[in-house]
């Protein structure tokens, strides 16, 4: 399971393309705060992103749980890249499960999933 500080850190890396902008505009109008406060959140940003790859090369070192599908509910939209499902497990807990959209998931099947926080999981 990831600590708050990683998942914030992961945070921040979702910002780097917005954090690259800000840098060359700042760089265009020669504002020297804003290169200096732009350039550390774009390296706090890369460290986000590098966290999050170390991340998921050792996912495969985490523990695999085993639940039950009970009950299903598909709540990917079109904000969403990746399958996004909730799901009520047989011993009576609701869990989020990050899957690949080519994953056929039914009422009845048993998932090994990879806890990331303590109600979301990864399918893989």
């Amino acid at each position: 399971m990831m600590k708050k500080s990683s998942r914030s850190l992961i945070f921040m890396g979702d910002f780097y393309f917005l954090f690259y902008i800000v840098l060359l505009e700042n760089i265009n109008k020669l504002n020297y705060l804003g290169i200096y406060i732009s350039a550390i959140l774009m390296a706090i940003s890369i460290l986000g992103i590098s966290y999050f790859l170390y991340f998921i090369s050792k996912m495969k070192d985490f523990q695999k749980i085993e639940r039950t599908v009970q009950s299903l509910d598909d709540r990917t939209n079109l904000y969403v890249m990746y399958r996004y499902l909730k799901v009520t497990t047989k011993e009576g807990s609701e869990i989020f499960i990050i899957a690949s959209k080519d994953e056929e998931i039914q009422i009845g099947d048993k998932l090994s999933i990879y806890m990331l926080t303590d109600y979301i999981y990864y399918l893989p």
